[in-house]
C-alpha cells in the first residue's frame, strides 16, 4: 500500500508517495523509492518483533488519516509490473479511494490507573479484595505492567492472591534485589539505560511458572520455578500494590477487574 499526502520535501515539489514494504525477512519504507527506514524481522531483540515475519498480514487499517488517499495494487497483479510514480509539478488529477474520516480508533491507547496502595486501615492492610485487581497472572500472556521509578533501595511490591482471595505471596524488586516470597532471592541483573530516577514501562509475567522481567518489552530477568514453588503459585488469581506512591501506574488489562477501591483516584488516596 501507497500512502500520498500534499506535502512539499522528499524530492516532491507537491506530493509524498511513502511506501511500506513487508517481507518475511523486515520491512522497508521508502519515500519515492528512497529507503527512509528498514528494519530486520531476525535481528530484533523484542521477540514479538522477531516473530513478524511469520504471521500473515491480511489486512491494513489507517487512523488520524483523514482526506490522504492510498494506492494498491490489485492482488494478482506482480509488482514487477507496477508503474513507477515520478514526483509531479501540479497536484495531480486522481481517481484514488479517499480514507474516510474516523471518530474511534481500532488501536485505542491502553487505560492506565495508580498503583493505589493497599497497605492502608480502608483496604485491611492488603487483605481486601476491593483493593485488589482480579487477574488470571498464572495463564495471562500479558502480566501486570507497571510505570515507575526504580532505585536501589525502595521497592515495587505487588502481593499475590490465590482463587480464594488469599494472600500467598509477593513480588518485590529494585535495582539492587528482587524477591519472590520464598521461592527467588537474587541479586537484580544489570540493565544498562535503566537510570535513577527515570519512569519506565515494567513488565511482571509468571505464565505457566516461569517468572519473566521485562523493560520496554525486552526481558531482562527469566527463571522457571520447580517443584514446591511451581505448586505454591500455580492458582495467581488477584494482584495488589503495597507502598507504592500515586504517581506510579499499571495498565488494565482487557481481562483485569479491578476492585471497587482501586478507581482512578484510589478512592481518594490520589487526588490532587
Amino acid at each position: 500500500a501507497v500512502v500520498s499526502t500534499q506535502s512539499t520535501g522528499c524530492n516532491g515539489e507537491f506530493e509524498q508517495i511513502w511506501s511500506w514494504n513487508f517481507s518475511e525477512k523486515g520491512a522497508t519504507l521508502t519515500c519515492f523509492d528512497e529507503v527512509q527506514y528498514e528494519v530486520n524481522f531476525q535481528q530484533a531483540r523484542n521477540p514479538s518483533c522477531r516473530n513478524l515475519g511469520s504471521l500473515p498480514i491480511d489486512q491494513l487499517r489507517f487512523t488520524n488519516m483523514a482526506g490522504f488517499y492510498y494506492r494498491a495494487a490489485p492482488h494478482e497483479e506482480a509488482p514487477a509490473n507496477l508503474e513507477k510514480t515520478e514526483p509531479k509539478t501540479t497536484p495531480p488529477v486522481t481517481t484514488l479511494t479517499p480514507i474516510p474520516p474516523t471518530t474511534t480508533t481500532p488501536f485505542p491507547a491502553q487505560l492506565t490507573r495508580p498503583t493505589c496502595n493497599c497497605w492502608t486501615r480502608e483496604c485491611g492492610y492488603c487483605s481486601n479484595l476491593d483493593c485488589a485487581v482480579k487477574y488470571d497472572l498464572t495463564s495471562s500472556e500479558t502480566g501486570i505492567t507497571v510505570n515507575s521509578v526504580l532505585n536501589r533501595k525502595d521497592f515495587n511490591i505487588i502481593k499475590l492472591y490465590n482463587g480464594a482471595g488469599k494472600e500467598i505471596g509477593y513480588f518485590r524488586w529494585n535495582l539492587k534485589a528482587m524477591f519472590l516470597e520464598g521461592c527467588i532471592f537474587c541479586r537484580s541483573p544489570r540493565m544498562p539505560g535503566i537510570l535513577k530516577g527515570d519512569y519506565n514501562d515494567w513488565n511482571f509475567n509468571m505464565k505457566d511458572g516461569v517468572i519473566r522481567i521485562s523493560v520496554g518489552g525486552e526481558v531482562r530477568f527469566e527463571r522457571k520455578l520447580r517443584r514446591g514453588c511451581k505448586r505454591h503459585y500455580q492458582d495467581v488469581q488477584y494482584f495488589s500494590f503495597q507502598r507504592m506512591d500515586c504517581d506510579s501506574t499499571f495498565v488494565i488489562d482487557a481481562a483485569m477487574e479491578p476492585g471497587d477501591l482501586m478507581d482512578g483516584t484510589c478512592n481518594g488516596q490520589c487526588e490532587g
